[in-house]
């Protein structure tokens, strides 16, 4: 009995945590939320591997922030989409929807100002939440776009309300996770909880046997 329960501790415990206590004022229909670096101008060291889906030559934060952007846009069956906040606000490029009003509430600040490490602090306001600071140590991360890029995606999945997962080493969010070298995009768990946080209409989050061929939703 005693193995029993153990065996089922660890299956509960395993794959995403969420928090519940409050979201973001969004929906399908209007699913934005934008992303404003305090400083565009920052330069961060090192190489995104060739072979990186996501891959980008250059070296400054908004286009390497852009690349997290686009992790968590293209998760399958979530409609959550994440904008990066325009250059200049007042002119908007093309394809760009940003909305000042409703920026107010629905944006994710990310400042380099907490040295040696980093965070996500939310700005609750109900069960909604109406904003989130990003801080780290450019100190820390700016000299390792790897490290850089992990941070950013840990910190950025608290900032969407995921929590830390009771999970060892295979997740971008999992507090246990110390290779930032190679577990910098989103995983599997972290996909998971994003599209159960925000889940596209006709998205079933149940199971169905496949017999091993395939995975999907239902």
């Amino acid at each position: 009995m005693k193995r029993i329960n153990i065996i089922l501790l660890v299956a509960m415990t395993l794959g995403f945590r969420v928090w519940k206590d409050a979201k973001w004022d969004v929906s399908e229909s209007d699913p934005y939320i934008w992303v404003k670096p305090c400083d565009r101008d920052i330069e961060i060291k090192g190489s995104i591997p060739d072979d990186d889906y996501y891959y980008t030559d250059s070296d400054n934060i908004v286009d390497i922030l852009q690349t997290v952007l686009d992790n968590i846009n293209d998760i399958e069956g979530s409609y959550l989409v994440l904008e990066m906040w325009p250059d200049d606000e007042d002119n908007p490029p093309a394809g760009s929807h940003f909305d000042k009003d409703k920026a107010e509430n629905r944006t994710i600040r990310i400042c380099d100002d907490l040295p040696g490490g980093g965070g996500a602090f939310p700005d609750v306001g109900g069960r909604k939440w109406k904003g989130c600071a990003l801080r780290y140590g450019g100190d820390k991360y700016h000299g390792d776009v790897k490290k850089f890029l992990s941070i950013m995606s840990h910190e950025l999945g608290h900032c969407l309300n995921l929590a830390h997962p009771q999970d060892s080493n295979s997740s971008v969010m999992s507090y246990f996770n110390k290779s930032s070298e190679s577990i910098y995009r989103y995983q599997a768990d972290d996909k998971m909880g994003l599209v159960y946080l925000y889940p596209e209409s006709g998205v079933d989050l149940g199971e169905e046997p496949s017999y091993g061929l395939s995975c999907g939703f239902k």
